[in-house]
């Protein structure tokens, strides 16, 4: 390896390594869903709580989720799309949780992927409607924060008769009434 190709490569590592070793931020979510089949919409609010030490954060929402904050203080500006998700800036003015309320349609539909051998399965980034529903963490559905770990609490009302399922301990003992509730540390 040449010289300068050498220096170009010790720069980088050098650079580049607070971002490879530092700790990832948690960021903590209290969630409260309701899902709409029959309408193919989400209500929420999400009460963040964020780590000290920032000026801001950059999070995304799906982009036809309509979002802004009501309690806390802190100020939201949009920055643009990444496909079908909306970037934000989200800038906190005084210390303690943030909450954002957002609402609105995901509808995405089914898409086939080839599977080989012949054989395909379909896959969706998300949508909400009267035969299911269906939101990845990739869909949008809650406000994420790039480069962070989550910690939720996730509290969801549905159709009675209906199940949210998520990650962690799960789903409560309310889901006859039509709500589900989950916790991930």
């Amino acid at each position: 390896m040449n010289p300068f190709a050498r220096l170009c490569l010790f720069v980088s590592l050098v650079l580049a390594s607070p971002f490879i070793h530092a700790n990832p931020p948690i960021i903590g979510h209290q969630l409260s869903v309701r899902l709409d089949p029959q309408d193919e919409r989400l209500e929420a609010r999400d009460r963040l709580e964020l780590p000290a030490g920032r000026e801001d954060w950059t999070l995304v929402l799906h982009g036809a989720l309509e979002v802004r904050v009501v309690e806390g203080e802190a100020r939201l500006e949009p920055l643009g799309r990444l496909e079908h998700l909306a970037r934000y800036r989200l800038r906190p003015l005084a210390p303690g949780p943030i909450t954002l309320a957002y609402s609105g349609r995901i509808a995405h539909g089914l898409q086939s992927m080839d599977d080989g051998m012949g054989r395909e399965r379909q896959w969706s980034l998300g949508f909400i409607g009267p035969d299911g529903v269906v939101l990845s963490g990739a869909s949008g559905w809650y406000p994420r924060i790039l480069d962070s770990l989550q910690r939720l609490s996730l509290e969801v009302e549905h159709p009675r008769g209906w199940s949210a399922v998520s990650q962690g301990a799960g789903p409560g003992d309310a889901v006859d009434a039509g709500r589900s509730r989950w916790v991930e540390t």
